[in-house]
């Protein structure tokens, strides 16, 4: 019967395969790792920023936004990693770069503000051109002529209901008189006014 070989012995033998399969197999440690990674697995901090950029290009970022996320996260695990060994640094990086979208878009949501630039709104003055500013005095004008023009009792009633929004039974009560006679006159002074009003 032919004796099995033993590992460290001439000649092959089963010993020798398996002792030749672990060599081949053994895993690769490179500095700074804590646990074997094997060959052809290992992807270099360039790799990892230029994947997640695109992830996050892919996400809606921004060119600049996706970057400065990146670096951000570059930081956050160059200062982790001087305090306690990091066993996934892309697992680290990538999720840092994520939480740091999210809580960004949360800030954004909640904020008032827009980041961005004042320069590029378009910036309103409120404050009325001289042209429409003489418009309006010029009808302001025209419509206090109106009222002048009125009987007294109905323009105080189109003043009281207009201007201090009293009602119709505060007004009725005011000048003595009945609700509907209130009311009629009110009609009368509003198309009075429409009328006199024509073309301003």
């Amino acid at each position: 019967m032919p004796r099995r070989g033993r590992i460290g012995e001439d000649g092959p033998g089963v010993g020798a395969d398996l002792a030749a399969r672990g060599q081949a197999e053994a895993p690769v440690y490179t500095p700074r790792q804590q646990t074997p990674v094997r060959r052809g697995a290992i992807r270099t901090l360039a790799q990892i920023t230029q994947r997640l950029r695109t992830v996050l290009r892919r996400k809606g970022r921004s060119r600049e936004d996706a970057e400065d996320l990146v670096q951000d996260a570059l930081l956050k695990y160059a200062l982790h990693r001087g305090e306690e060994p990091v066993r996934d640094a892309e697992a680290f990086i990538a999720r840092t770069a994520f939480n740091q979208a999210i809580d960004e878009a949360r800030r954004a949501r909640r904020s008032p503000f827009s980041p961005k630039p004042v320069e590029t709104f378009d910036l309103i003055d409120p404050t009325p051109s001289p042209d429409d500013q003489a418009i309006a005095r010029a009808g302001l004008a025209r419509l206090e002529a109106g009222l002048a023009a009125m009987n007294a009792k109905t323009r105080d009633i189109v003043l009281a209901q207009r201007l201090d929004a009293m009602s119709y039974a505060e007004i009725a009560k005011q000048q003595g008189l009945s609700i509907s006679a209130v009311e009629k006159r009110l009609a009368r002074g509003i198309l009075f006014l429409q009328d006199w009003m024509e073309g301003w």
